[in-house]
Order: C-alpha cells, then sequence, then structure tokens
C-alpha cells in the first residue's frame, strides 16, 4: 500500500513539474525596460516605483493627468502620447510588477494595485486627478475612481477588461484568466521562489492574480464611480470584447461612450497616439467648460 504512496506522490510532483515548466513557456514575459535619464523613482509600499512627469502649461492649476498602461506594458507605451497632452502635467508610471518597477511577493489584483496607485497619489499631493488606463490599466483606473473619490475627479477607460468573460484568450488561459478554482492553484504553483528563479521575466504571477480580480465584486465597484468618465472602445478589439461596453454603461451613471474605428483594434496608443491624445485633451476640455476641475 504504501508504494501505491508513492507512486501517487511521484505522479502529483511530475505533474507540478510539468505544469511550472509549462507556466513558465506559455505564460507572456516581462519586457525590456529602456532606461532613461527623464525617469524618476519612489518607494511606495517598500517597493520602487518609476515614472515620468511631463508638465503642461497649467501644471500648478487644474487636474494631473495619470496614465495607466495595460498588462505586460509600462510607462514607455505612452511616449508618443505624453508629450501631446500639454494643457496639464502627467504623470506616466510602471504600476508595481511590471516595466522598471519592482516585483514583491505580492497579489497583483485590482486591489492591491490600487492601494499602491493611491499611496502614489498621497506621495506626490496629487488631490484631483484625471486617471486614463487602457486594458488593464482601464479596469484599474475604475477601481480607483471608485475608491479614490477624494483624489479623482475624472476617468478615462480604453478598451477595459476588468468585466468577467470579456478577455478573449484561448485555451487554456480561458480557464485559468477567469476567477476560480483553476486560476488559484495556477497562481499558487506561479507565485513561489522556485518559479520566480526558474523564470524570473515571467509574468504569471501577475496575469493570474490580476484576473482573478475580474469576478462580480468589480461590476459592482462600477456602480460607485460618480466621477465624469469616458469609455473609448474600438470595435475590431480582438483582446477585449467590444460588445461588453454596454455593462460600463449601464453600471456608470455619469459615462460618455466613444467608439473607436475598427482599424485601431486593441493597441490603441501605438495604433493612434495623436487620436489617444485628442480624446484626453478634449475630454478635459469638456470637464474645463462644466467647471468641475479647475478649482478642487
Amino acid at each position: 500500500m504504501k508504494y501505491k504512496y508513492i507512486y501517487l506522490l511521484a505522479v502529483l510532483l511530475c505533474l507540478t513539474l510539468f505544469i511550472v515548466i509549462g507556466a513558465g513557456l506559455l505564460f507572456p514575459k516581462k519586457e525590456p525596460v529602456p532606461v532613461s535619464e527623464n525617469d524618476l523613482q519612489i518607494t511606495v509600499l517598500d517597493s520602487k516605483i518609476r515614472y515620468k512627469i511631463h508638465a503642461g502649461k497649467n501644471s500648478v492649476a487644474g487636474p494631473v493627468i495619470i496614465l495607466i498602461h495595460g498588462f505586460g506594458g509600462s510607462l514607455d507605451h505612452w511616449k508618443e502620447i505624453q508629450p501631446l497632452l500639454t494643457r496639464h502635467k502627467s504623470i506616466a508610471l510602471d504600476l508595481v510588477g511590471f516595466g522598471g518597477s519592482d516585483r514583491p511577493s505580492i497579489s497583483y489584483d485590482l486591489d492591491s494595485q490600487w492601494r499602491y496607485l493611491h499611496e502614489f497619489m498621497v506621495m506626490q499631493d496629487i488631490s484631483n486627478a484625471i486617471v486614463v488606463g487602457i486594458s488593464m490599466g482601464g479596469s484599474l483606473s475604475a477601481w480607483t475612481a471608485a475608491k479614490s473619490k477624494d483624489r479623482v475627479t475624472g476617468l478615462i477607460m480604453i478598451a477595459p477588461s476588468g468585466l468577467q468573460g470579456s478577455l478573449r484568450k484561448d485555451w487554456p488561459f480561458n480557464i485559468l484568466y477567469r476567477p476560480g478554482i483553476p486560476n488559484r492553484i495556477a497562481w499558487v504553483i506561479t507565485d513561489n521562489p522556485l518559479y520566480r528563479w526558474l523564470f524570473r521575466d515571467s509574468m504569471a504571477a501577475q496575469a493570474l492574480s490580476v484576473t482573478n480580480s475580474y469576478d462580480s465584486q468589480f461590476a459592482k465597484t462600477l456602480e460607485d464611480v460618480t466621477q465624469p468618465a469616458l469609455l473609448a472602445w474600438s470595435k475590431g478589439d480582438d483582446t477585449t470584447l467590444f460588445e461588453y461596453h454596454s455593462g460600463y454603461q449601464s453600471r456608470i451613471k455619469n459615462i460618455e461612450f466613444k467608439e473607436l474605428p475598427a482599424s485601431l483594434k486593441h493597441d490603441v496608443l501605438r495604433t493612434d497616439p495623436k487620436g489617444t491624445a485628442l480624446l484626453i485633451n478634449n475630454f478635459i476640455d469638456k470637464l474645463h467648460q462644466q467647471a468641475i476641475i479647475e478649482h478642487r
């Protein structure tokens, strides 16, 4: 009988190693981070956060534009857009676990990322922010608007991925990238010292923990967003499903929707940086006209 248990243990060990190695090969890898003399760093909750500031014409009065990249991205995804945001000061940052920021051994769910972002705003003395995010960053922007009402006065989401079922992935990611037991098991396997040693550039832990928070709580939290919001989505998006825009419109009361050309697909920042900058500038101009963000 004891050999039976030894055999079972050996099978489980082999299965675990297979999953670990398979995960290392299948999950997305961290992108190389180009070093720039304009990069800044700040320690937030014991982790270094990389960010870049662009001073606009009204860098003292008015809102600060906070630019939040998508999954696997970095502040460099905004490099062609940030210089075009000339009206106000803007800050692009690498979220914790991404780009040039530290990768602590934590869950990278939306609430954890929000805690770092909120503390970043506190440390930068930002009390009047327009948060702008794409994909995962769009979901985090909505979460931040709901949780940091005292600091966020406006919100722009570009193809957010947070509503359950909206993230289009092939097998096995269509099972792993959603809340449930397979997601949690895969996260436990990948978020350990052995896996991190074997696959230093893997973003499996980030991918699994953030998608685990794409659940009913995220959908409910959208109802707490009361600030003016803009949702922009390309009908040709092949990563997050365009039809889920109605889920945001039905939950956020003060929201405007803009359909983007199908040719832009999901990577809007790279396919149309000038159009993205115009989208942001026009939204802020509209808020100025409504006298919402002038004097907080």
